[in-house]
């Protein structure tokens, strides 16, 4: 389903416009091309950010990270991503390592900086449904 945005002055104004309430607004209009005063727009989901990144709350209405951003058919939307400083990748570390000390004792698994998780000293097998036993630090199959 197409979406429209009203534009004044030159610049989108409040939120996308579902195409059938373009249609109810513009019966006779042929949607092919936008209605003076609007244009078509293209929604971008919000990306999958990476562990260390985050939305850039500079950016968009309400800090949301996305504006509205001209293109030669319309608008969309544009995110805006940053990269986590030195300083905010530790406190993130941190945190994480923080609440797994008040995990059950599961002293075998290690920290992996680069998914800023814990990974246990073996995979998890992928079929079935398993538990961690840290006595004999091995995956155990559920019943």
């Amino acid at each position: 389903m197409s979406l429209f945005i009203q534009i004044r002055e030159g610049q989108p104004y409040q939120h996308p416009i579902l195409e059938d309430n373009m249609r109810q607004l513009f019966p006779d209009h042929d949607l092919e091309t936008a209605p003076d005063g609007f244009a078509h727009f293209v929604r971008v989901e919000q990306p999958v950010i990476g562990v260390y990144e985050k939305i850039d709350i500079s950016h968009g209405h309400e800090s949301c990270g996305c504006e509205y951003e001209a293109t030669e058919s319309g608008f969309t939307d544009v995110w805006y991503i940053l990269q986590m400083t030195d300083a905010e990748k530790t406190e993130k570390q941190n945190q994480v390592k923080a609440s797994w000390a008040i995990a059950p004792n599961w002293a075998s698994w290690t920290f992996n900086e680069t998914t800023c998780a814990y990974k246990p000293p073996t995979a998890m097998p992928s079929e079935g449904e398993y538990r961690w036993d840290e006595s004999t630090t091995n995956w155990v199959a559920l019943p």
